[in-house]
């Protein structure tokens, strides 16, 4: 009994394995264009496909100047300060308060002045 199932396994995935490659050609050609900062188009073989990667808006209130950290209001900033302060480390204040640890890390910074 389990000479035949391994031996009807056996068949199985030999045949499997002569069919798969001729179903699984790829496209003769893939183009990739990048258009803009979240636009791309590929061409893949006679497919086109434009993605356009905005998904979500954030609002312009969230950034500021050319870059940097993204603003805090003095309640959160006061908050992030105290855990900062109780010698919770950086990585653990940043998951407290959904940061990036880089703004966490100025923010520290600018503490030790």
């Amino acid at each position: 009994m389990v000479r035949t199932t391994v031996k009807l396994f056996a068949v199985g995935l030999i045949a499997f394995s002569m069919v798969a490659p001729a179903v699984a050609v790829g496209p003769s050609n893939v183009d990739i264009t990048w258009i803009s900062i979240a636009n791309v188009y590929y061409e893949v073989g006679p497919r086109s496909i434009l993605a356009d990667g905005y998904i979500t808006r954030l609002p312009q209130s969230t950034f500021f100047g050319g870059g940097g950290k993204p603003k805090l209001d003095s309640k959160r900033l006061t908050a992030v300060r105290k855990g900062l302060s109780s010698g919770s480390g950086i990585l653990k204040v940043a998951r407290t308060f959904s940061l990036g640890t880089e703004t966490i890390a100025s923010i520290a910074a600018e503490m030790r002045k």
